[in-house]
């Protein structure tokens, strides 16, 4: 499974996230990725700095042309958004609450 993260460095609600999903990325390692999709316009060393101040533990992703097609993609209109993605392609959930998110790992 992946979770996408929607983010940009000017969300608070982006960065209040981040503890909760390093947490969610050590406990179903196992079995999910969490990634996170810069759509800010960043540049690459504003989110390196960021990811390393916030001390980001997953996968970040920043490649500011391409970032932007696949928020398109799952039609994203905000930050923090998070898409969950089965194995198999299925969207699972689509929204901003990690307690969702988190639940629907535990009984899953």
């Amino acid at each position: 499974q992946v979770l996408l993260v929607f983010w940009t460095t000017e969300c608070v609600y982006c960065l209040s996230h981040i503890p909760d999903l390093n947490k969610i990325q050590a406990k179903h390692s196992d079995r999910l990725t969490v990634t996170a999709i810069n759509i800010g316009g960043e540049v690459s060393r504003e989110i390196r700095d960021y990811v390393k101040r916030n001390q980001v533990s997953y996968l970040v992703l920043a490649d500011r042309m391409n970032n932007v097609d696949v928020s398109d993609a799952y039609q994203v209109k905000g930050t923090p958004t998070m898409v969950l993605i089965s194995k198999e392609g299925k969207v699972l959930y689509v929204g901003a609450s990690i307690s969702k998110i988190s639940k629907w790992l535990d009984n899953s």
